[in-house]
């Protein structure tokens, strides 16, 4: 079939369609996927809506730069003619997609990922999409993590909103959820932490400013650093956070998912020594996952481009992290990090923000960023 590649695996039990025209970040997806059961590639809108026809896959990965036309015409007419209503789509985007992510999101895309893109983070967005997982990709993930219901795809996805309505590039988001993951993963083999929690931490951390949809424009968007009672009202948003998922949970029942990332939400801007808000919470009255996501968020606000400061150095942001052990941050996880500091250094140069989108600067009470 022109425009299509054969599929790919070994028993056939996952049909993924992987649709992007792009060659160089194609290769990055299927590098990803290698060892997944069955993958089918097309390189245009005719091939991929003939192979959804075909494979009925359990999972679409679509590039939004799909020839001919785009992969949101494909996205459109898989949900209203082709017969795949329920089928979950993943889009594949630029930065910068902001307004065609939204349309994408409204047609029904359960998620997205804004290229170039990690190997693990394609397989971290995949699998929980997928109803069962081959003995071959399941061996870097945790064994006995259960299948994400749709209620938590749904959560994700609000996550991806709020992410555009902050006016981010989608970059803060990726290499937030990556630092995340990777401090998951040393306390895993520290014997601190179960194998399946930095799953749970990595797709938690997307929703860590869920509440800032609750933040009127004009503070969310000031172009600068804001007034003491601008900042009072934007540290609310951690509560609107919270609250959120607790109607969530109230809805949909508990789940390891909504709990994570409530706990994320709520407590990611407390400091070790009580000097952080909402609560004021010290040591380890902060839910680990809390405390993770506030050394990622705060690294990354270090080394990134704000409207009111230049980025730091990445050994610059190594050593304020290291002189805020104890005081801002767990000194366990300080420690983790100052191993692994080289692996976050990878991350923040491969998901580097092209241009620097207008933020607003929740100024901080010290001179360590507040974080994204």
């Amino acid at each position: 079939m022109k425009g299509a590649f054969d599929a790919r695996g070994r028993s056939g039990e996952l049909r993924i369609l992987v649709a992007e025209g792009a060659r160089a970040c194609l290769k990055d997806v299927l590098d990803a996927l290698e060892d997944w059961s069955l993958v089918s590639v097309a390189l245009d809108g005719a091939s991929a809506l003939k192979l959804a026809a075909e494979l009925d896959p359990d999972l679409i990965l679509l590039g939004m730069e799909l020839p001919p036309r785009g992969g949101l015409e494909v996205l459109r007419f898989l949900r209203e003619e082709g017969g795949q209503e329920a089928c979950p789509v993943i889009l594949l985007a630029e930065p910068g997609d902001q307004d065609r992510l939204r349309e994408g999101f409204a047609l029904g895309a359960a998620d997205c990922l804004v290229l170039p893109v990690l190997p693990q983070q394609v397989q971290a967005r995949v699998r929980p999409f997928l109803p069962k997982v081959g003995r071959g990709c399941g061996a870097s993930l945790a064994e006995g993590e259960t299948t994400r219901p749709v209620e938590e795809a749904l959560m994700e996805s609000l996550g991806r909103m709020a992410e555009l309505h902050n006016g981010e590039t989608g970059r803060h988001i990726q290499r937030t959820r990556s630092y995340v993951r990777l401090l998951g993963d040393a306390l895993v083999r520290s014997g601190s932490c179960p194998p399946a929690q930095p799953g749970l931490l990595e797709r938690g951390a997307a929703l860590h400013d869920i509440g800032k949809v609750g933040i009127p424009d004009a503070i969310l968007m000031k172009p600068g650093r804001l007034t003491p009672g601008e900042f009072e009202v934007m540290k609310g948003h951690t509560v609107l956070g919270r609250d959120v998922l607790l109607r969530a949970e109230r809805t949909l029942g508990e789940s390891p998912f909504l709990r994570v990332a409530r706990q994320i939400v709520y407590t990611h801007h407390e400091r070790w020594n009580g000097a952080g808000y909402p609560q004021g919470l010290a040591g380890k009255r902060i839910p680990l996952p809390g405390r993770i996501m506030a050394l990622a968020d705060v690294y990354d606000a270090l080394v990134s481009r704000r409207v009111y400061k230049e980025p730091c150095s990445h050994e610059r942001a190594v050593e304020i992290l290291g002189e805020e052990r104890g005081r801002q941050f767990d000194p366990e996880l300080v420690d983790l990090f100052l191993r692994i500091h080289p692996l976050f250094q990878e991350v923040a140069r491969r998901f580097a923000d092209e241009e620097e989108p207008v933020r607003s600067g929740e100024a901080s009470f010290s001179s360590v960023p507040a974080g994204g």
